[in-house]
């Protein structure tokens, strides 16, 4: 890529060799995405009398080798950690292909969200945060998400929104009116489950979509 206003000029080259969102843990990554940037060049200093001073055209050799630079092919997989369907569009399954699809549109949309980002007040990190000013505050009031970040089991992935994932939070509800109609006449209205399946990576290879809850107890889940 080039970064240029016409007079400066910056190349970069990007190497991507992993996609892995799951965690903000660098030690936990195998493989590390790289950038190489180069010094920001001059193709001229100032423009006098309609001229240019210090016309380098030096400079945009790096652009023409990018315009230059032909596909080749490869001697060995470009994509060895992908499986055998290596596109999410050509997944077998109907629901998780649809629902994975449906919620990477809605997150590369830029649309705003139901829940407004939560903001830490001024007063509060004036009074609770820097300063331990009102202790008996913090104590009697609904503790807040930059608290309940430190002290919750859940940690800062479920409360601090820059630490927190894109896994589904909450079973998606299923509206009476949009069920099988044989899950919402009788008995069976209780026995299957009012909500669809969470998504989770990596996909299955089929997923039920009215299933009957298990009563087993599994304990503590994600």
């Amino acid at each position: 890529s080039v970064n240029t206003d016409g007079r400066r000029w910056t190349f970069f080259a990007y190497q991507m060799n992993t996609c892995d969102l799951s965690h903000n843990d660098l030690s936990l990554h195998t493989h590390q995405n790289i950038l190489w940037a180069s010094p920001t060049v001059e193709l001229f200093s100032k423009v006098e009398d309609g001229k240019l001073v210090n016309y380098d055209p030096d400079c945009l050799k790096p652009l023409i080798k990018m315009y230059l630079n032909k596909p080749r092919a490869r001697e060995y997989s470009m994509t060895p950690y992908l499986g055998e369907v290596k596109n999410i569009t050509n997944f077998p399954d109907d629901y998780q292909r649809n629902r994975f699809m449906e919620i990477v549109r809605n997150q590369l949309s830029n649309r705003p969200k139901a829940v407004k980002k939560p903001e830490k007040y001024l007063w509060e990190k004036l009074l609770l945060v820097d300063n331990n000013a009102l202790p008996q505050l913090g104590l009697a009031r609904r503790r807040r998400w930059w608290h309940m970040s430190k002290i919750d089991f859940l940690g800062k992935e479920h409360w601090h929104p820059e630490f927190v994932n894109t896994d589904e939070k909450r079973d998606r509800y299923i509206p009476k009116g949009l069920r099988e109609p044989w899950t919402r006449k009788g008995t069976l209205n209780r026995r299957y489950n009012k909500f669809q399946p969470k998504i989770r990576v990596p996909l299955k290879e089929k997923i039920a979509v009215y299933e009957v809850p298990s009563m087993e107890y599994k304990g503590e889940q994600d």
